[in-house]
Formats: structure tokens, C-alpha cells, sequence
């Protein structure tokens, strides 16, 4: 997915792929360390579900090369979703917080509730 344009669509074999390893890192039981969320952009490279907002508003400037990222201050406990619509010319941000739902869990994968205000 490397070098996948934002919004772009990726053919079967590069989202079987994806689903792929997706499915190795969620059965991975990796220890979770929360500062390691911190200091990102954490960019969406790839999503399952349906389509987010931002990917369906890149699909109408095709010519603008556009992402969305996150960024999380694990001190706070502060996001901030980024879309870009044209490049660094144009990004709508939404900013928030998030917490653990399952908070006693030390190992990945990890659930978060986020509430954009």
C-alpha cells in the first residue's frame, strides 16, 4: 500500500493482501505501550467498513494528491483527524479526545471510544 494515493482503490490482491496482515497483527498479542501512540501523523492507509468521509471527498478532486492522518498526545489524551482536500492547500481538521474501552488490557489490539467536540 505503500505509495497508495489517498482514496485511491486498491485492487483485490492488494486489499487480500492488507486483510492479510491485518489478521496476523490483530492475533499478534503485541504488549501495549501507550506513548508509542503518541508524536504521529498515524496516516489512514487503508480501512474496512464503510467508506470514511474524508476518502469519498478526495474521489472528487482526483488531481490533488490528499491524505488523512491522525494525531494523538497520549499526555492529554487529545486527537486530531486531518483531512486533506487539496494537499497542504486545503485540510479540514477535527480535534477531540479518546479513552480506553478496555482499559485493563495490556496487550494489543486496543479499543478506543473518541469523542470529537
Amino acid at each position: 500500500i505503500e505509495g497508495q494515493r489517498a482514496g485511491g482503490d486498491l485492487s483485490a490482491e492488494q486489499r487480500a493482501r492488507a486483510d492479510e496482515l491485518l489478521t496476523s497483527l490483530l492475533s499478534s498479542s503485541v504488549r501495549w505501550d501507550p506513548a508509542l501512540l503518541g508524536g504521529g501523523p498515524w496516516r489512514a492507509c487503508y480501512t474496512k467498513g464503510p467508506e470514511p468521509k474524508w476518502k469519498a471527498l478526495t474521489k472528487l478532486l482526483p488531481i490533488a494528491k490528499s491524505r488523512a492522518y491522525q494525531d494523538y498526545d497520549t499526555t492529554s489524551q487529545t486527537v486530531t483527524n486531518v483531512g486533506e482536500v487539496l494537499g497542504d492547500a486545503l485540510k479540514v481538521r477535527a480535534f477531540g479526545s479518546y479513552e480506553e474501552v478496555d482499559g485493563g488490557e495490556t496487550s494489543t489490539p486496543k479499543d478506543f471510544k473518541v469523542t470529537v467536540t
